[in-house]
C-alpha cells in the first residue's frame, strides 16, 4: 500500500481511547489520505491499536495507510526488526525514525525494517533547532532517498527549507510536512511537500475544514 494523494491531508492522532479514535475516523476518513499515529496513542492502546484502527476503517471501506510515529533512536536500533514486524502484522504501512544519526543509521533501519520507513529530518521544537540546520536537513533527506526510505518528514516552520529539500531529492520522493501552530494548511504543499500531517486538534478547533 502507498499513499494516494486526494486531499493532501494526513490525520495525526495524538491521544484518545479506541472509541474516540473510531468516532474521529468515521467523520474524517473521507477527508484525509492517511493516518499518523503518535506515540501516546500506542502507549495507551499498545500495538494492537494499529490493528483495531485498520479493521475499523476496512469494515467501513475507509481503509487508509497507517504510519506509526515511532521516532526510533540510535540506541534502539536492535529493536527495529522486532517492532517493525509487530507493526506490519497489525497492518501498518510505515514507521518513523529519527534521521539525525546519519546515513549509517538510516541504512541499518531500512535494511532491518519489515515495513516502510519515513525519516524525520526536521522538527518544529524550537530547542532542537541547532540539530536541524539547512545543510543537515538536506543531507539527511538525500540519505533517506538514496537508501530507499518511503519519504522524509519535516516541519512546516521553514517553507524555504521545504523548497530546498524538494530540489535536492527530486519530485519522486515523498515529502511530508507537519503543520505547526500558526501555520496555514496548503503552504507546505505549495512549497513542495506532497502531504501535510495535521493534528486532530486543528480540525476540532475549526482551523481545518473536514472536506475539500
Amino acid at each position: 500500500m502507498s499513499i494516494e494523494r486526494k486531499t493532501g491531508m494526513i490525520l495525526s492522532l495524538e491521544s484518545g481511547g479506541k472509541s474516540e479514535i473510531e468516532h474521529t475516523l468515521e467523520h474524517l476518513s473521507d477527508s484525509v489520505d492517511a493516518v499518523f499515529l503518535k506515540e501516546p496513542v500506542l502507549l495507551q492502546g499498545s500495538v494492537r491499536i494499529v490493528g483495531e484502527i485498520r479493521d475499523f476503517m476496512r469494515e467501513r471501506n475507509l481503509d487508509k495507510p497507517i504510519i506509526v510515529d515511532r521516532r526510533l533512536q540510535e540506541s534502539e536500533l536492535n529493536s527495529v526488526e522486532g517492532e517493525s514486524s509487530l507493526f506490519k502484522n497489525e497492518g501498518a504501512y510505515a514507521m518513523t525514525i529519527m534521521a539525525t544519526y546519519g546515513e549509517d543509521f538510516i541504512k541499518s533501519c531500512k535494511r532491518k525494517a519489515r515495513l516502510g520507513i519515513f525519516a524525520i529530518v526536521d522538527v518544529g521544537v524550537q530547542s532542537f533547532r541547532n540539530l536541524f540546520d539547512n545543510a543537515v536537513v538536506i543531507q539527511n533527506s538525500v540519505f533517506a532517498r538514496n537508501n530507499e526510505c518511503e519519504g522524509a518528514i519535516m516541519t512546516s516552520r521553514h517553507l524555504d527549507r521545504i523548497k530546498r529539500v524538494r530540489d535536492a531529492v527530486g519530485k519522486d520522493f515523498l515529502l511530508l510536512s507537519t503543520l505547526e501552530e500558526g501555520g496555514k494548511f496548503g503552504d507546505s504543499l505549495s512549497a513542495g511537500a506532497d502531504f501535510e500531517i495535521i493534528p486532530y486538534r486543528f480540525f476540532k478547533q475549526g482551523k481545518i475544514v473536514s472536506k475539500l
